[in-house]
């Protein structure tokens, strides 16, 4: 949802939410459209994730010119049902523990690299780009041997303690990806396990997959000001630490009312449950797209089943 070149979003004309844009750049704000141009900032995502997705990492603003990009590409992952995914490099420590505890782990990283990480070094990016690096540059032939052995091991029951946490998502993995190296990266990666609701950010730069359920540094969510203190409790912001974004959910009980105060920029919401009206017009379906431009405030009325929303949006300080 947005106006990406790759998938654009349209109207229900069949007119590109970008060629929309550019004929009515007021619906952005003058702000937003100072800053962003025509362009939506943000690209706004529904996941249901069965099998595990790449491993991957956003370019930095720095990368991202180099790689003709606009912008870097951070991004914010909500929980709509219970979700699990990786997220950023574990502590030095607990890889180093992993080293020292997993064999088939340690037999495919050069002893001066496991050593090097495990002994405090003074530059600790450098020694986990060593490890990381030369487990990604294995032969297959030696990953697919340390891989068989450790699956061997856990699914006979030998995981010591210190695998317990890993063990299982270890053995899913492999089982989805056979052969693959990035079954190694439960013993490099922070894995991180979100209740309906929680959210984890991921600034440019950090390695990150999801692994199973659903999705739209783990946040607390805040509250937001709506248009009267009724509907406060009904919403929530989630504001993460860049200007390119905000989500905010809203969980209208049947028969309640909750209102949004105007933004100063452009927005999108998704209906993902229940049934009801925005400002007087009827939500017919769960799976509704609605685009808000800049200066409108809405008010959300929950039908009989009750209205979850979700609502990305922009704002210039």
């Amino acid at each position: 949802m947005g106006t990406h070149p790759t998938l654009p979003s349209k109207l229900q004309s069949g007119e590109k939410l970008y060629d929309h844009l550019q004929a009515h750049p007021e619906l952005l704000g003058d702000k937003v459209h100072k800053q962003y141009g025509g362009n939506l900032p943000f690209l706004f995502k529904v996941l249901a994730i069965e099998k595990a997705l790449s491993i991957q990492a956003h370019p930095n603003k720095k990368l991202a010119e180099k790689l003709h990009e606009e912008r870097p590409d951070p991004e914010m992952a909500i929980a709509i049902t219970p979700f699990s995914g990786f997220c950023n490099f574990r502590p030095l420590s607990e890889i180093s523990t992993f080293l020292s505890s997993v064999p088939e782990f340690a037999s495919l990283i050069p002893a001066q690299a496991a050593s090097a990480l495990s002994s405090s070094p003074s530059d600790p990016k450098s020694a986990l780009r060593d490890v990381f690096g030369a487990l990604m540059s294995a032969p297959s032939d030696q990953i697919q041997s340390a891989l068989d052995q450790l699956i061997k091991r856990y699914e006979s029951g030998g995981a010591t303690p210190v695998e317990s946490e890993v063990a299982d998502l270890a053995q899913t993995l492999a089982k989805q990806y056979p052969g693959d190296v990035g079954v190694f990266c439960v013993f490099l990666l922070n894995v991180v396990k979100l209740n309906p609701g929680e959210a984890m950010f991921l600034q440019a730069d950090e390695p990150h997959a999801y692994i199973t359920g659903a999705d739209a540094q783990r946040m607390e969510p805040k509250p937001f000001k709506g248009e009267s203190s009724d509907s406060d409790s009904y919403t929530t912001l989630y504001d993460p630490p860049i200007p390119e974004f905000s989500v905010l959910l809203t969980d209208v009980p049947a028969g309640k009312k909750a209102s949004h105060r105007a933004l100063d920029g452009p927005s999108i919401f998704i209906i993902t449950s229940g049934n009801g009206s925005v400002s007087g017009q009827e939500i017919k379906s769960e799976g509704e797209v609605w685009f808000v431009g800049a200066g409108q405030s809405l008010e959300f009325t929950a039908g009989s089943e009750g209205l979850l929303l979700y609502r990305a949006f922009v704002e210039v300080a």
